[in-house]
């Protein structure tokens, strides 16, 4: 059955109200389609979730008078990897057309074959046209269209424009659905409706594959809080309880090495310290204050032939891929899971503020390295005591801490002063799985601890903007 809707307006389905400026900077399209309209807001543009099954055709009519130049873009899968299926079709008043297949770009006097086969994963295709004379009003657009056969798979979004868009236009349109859906664009740079860069590919373009981000933009309507690879190799998202509209244009995008962490090398740090490792990957932030935002990682290291308890997320402050000591932060996983999905979470990024940080996935198993790349100091008393003003971040906290005695026989103490936030406690033990969880909300609290087998562990505290590690030694 056909199902028939007529357009009434020149902004499509979006319905967005923008400041003139904004307008002005960007074209904006004639025509627009997204199928997440009618979605919950819960999942807000994590990817192709939000889609229509095209098992029949969904018609536009009357649309208004355009222009002779257009550029469209469409987002699409389809099911059917053996027949040619028409996905959308303008149809005018003398019964010509202009359209797409999954195998050609149809004209109205010709056609142009692109592909011999369907290709099943996630498409983002645009199309630029000069027309030898206006479009007249009435045209019809059908989304599925039934060249032969019906459509069969899903469509995400569609976009007209009366204008044939060029360079950076262009770009900040394509890079928009690119992010939206987790579709990598090739060989080339993202951008925010500001033209603003988000995503340099001139600078890593050997970590510049499976690219996916986080972003708002008030222009294009982004609003993507989750964002998982086409592989299901990598999936980011906020951490819920810190959530907070971000500011216009903002975007934290990631990508990988060409290879998906699948490689396993060796990490040589400046210092000296060798790491198993796996893979190379890239984060790179634009207009988000580091201070509002925390992130959740998942990542498949099904692949990886290892404890994957063990595998830390080491971030590379510096945006370099060095790994000096003096720049590493680090994160151990919070759990996995029975398909070997490994949790991270309460991710800071870009905490140098930089723009850029280069991470992997590497084996510590030695206390004494965690502890010399967590606190970049070897120092170590009987007593430690410290003021939280050297984390790299200017969060204004007064917290000290304590722990006696150390070295202790396994009974010891945590005592917290003037936290100001809520904390989380966790040890880990020699072989960098955890054997001790707790959190605490009080400003200030004593801890009695035990740990009953010798060695030496790592006590973490951590709250938002707080970061310290603490050697426990137990003889």
């Amino acid at each position: 059955m056909k199902k028939i809707y007529s357009i009434l307006f020149y902004l499509g389905f979006n319905l967005l109200i923008l400041p003139l400026s904004l307008q002005a900077q960007t074209p904006f399209p004639r025509f627009w389609y997204q199928a997440n309209l009618n979605a919950s807001s819960v999942l807000n543009n994590f990817n192709g979730t939000h889609c229509f099954r095209s098992d029949s055709s969904v018609h536009f009519d009357r649309l208004p008078a355009y222009q002779p130049l257009l550029t469209a873009f469409v987002v699409y899968r389809t099911d059917d990897n053996l027949a040619e299926r028409g996905i959308w079709q303008l149809r005018f008043a003398n019964d010509s057309v202009f359209g797409l297949t999954t195998r050609r770009i149809v004209f109205p006097d010709n056609s142009i074959p692109y592909s011999q086969t369907n290709r099943l994963k996630r498409v983002l295709h645009s199309i630029k046209y000069h027309f030898k004379d206006p479009i007249e009003e009435g045209a019809t657009l059908t989304l599925g269209y039934s060249d032969s056969l019906h459509y069969n798979g899903l469509v995400s979004e569609y976009l007209l424009f009366d204008t044939v868009l060029s360079g950076i236009n262009y770009s900040k349109w394509q890079s928009y659905l690119g992010i939206k859906y987790g579709i990598t664009l090739k060989r080339t740079n993202y951008y925010n409706s500001n033209g603003e860069v988000v995503w340099n590919y001139d600078r890593y373009p050997h970590l510049s594959h499976r690219i996916i981000g986080l972003g708002y933009d008030t222009v294009t309507g982004l609003n993507q809080r989750q964002a998982i690879t086409e592989d299901s190799l990598l999936e980011i998202g906020y951490t819920s309880s810190r959530y907070q509209t971000p500011e216009h244009g903002s975007a934290l995008v990631f990508g990988t090495d060409s290879a998906g962490f699948a490689a396993r090398q060796s990490l040589y740090l400046k210092d000296g310290t060798t790491l198993s490792c796996y893979g190379t990957g890239c984060v790179q932030r634009r207009n988000y204050s580091r201070e509002m935002f925390k992130t959740d990682l998942i990542v498949d290291g099904s692949r990886w032939d290892e404890d994957l308890e063990q595998l830390m997320l080491i971030i590379d402050r510096s945006g370099n891929g060095d790994f000096s000591p003096e720049n590493i932060d680090f994160y151990a996983p919070a759990s996995v899971d029975t398909l070997g999905r490994i949790y991270y979470t309460d991710i800071l990024w870009d905490t140098d503020n930089n723009g850029v940080d280069i991470y992997c996935f590497g084996k510590i198993t030695d206390t004494n390295t965690v502890i010399a790349l967590r606190t970049k100091s070897a120092k170590m008393d009987n007593t430690e005591t410290e003021t939280n003003n050297d984390t790299g971040m200017d969060n204004g906290s007064k917290m000290t801490y304590s722990v006696y005695p150390n070295p202790n026989n396994g009974v010891f103490y945590l005592e917290i002063i003037d936290a100001g936030v809520p904390l989380k406690i966790n040890i880990y033990s020699p072989d960098g799985k955890s054997v001790y969880q707790n959190q605490k909300t009080e400003s200030g609290f004593t801890l009695p601890l035990h740990l009953p087998i010798k060695g030496d562990y790592l006590l973490e505290i951590s709250g938002t903007e707080i970061r310290e590690s603490i050697k426990i030694v137990v003889q």
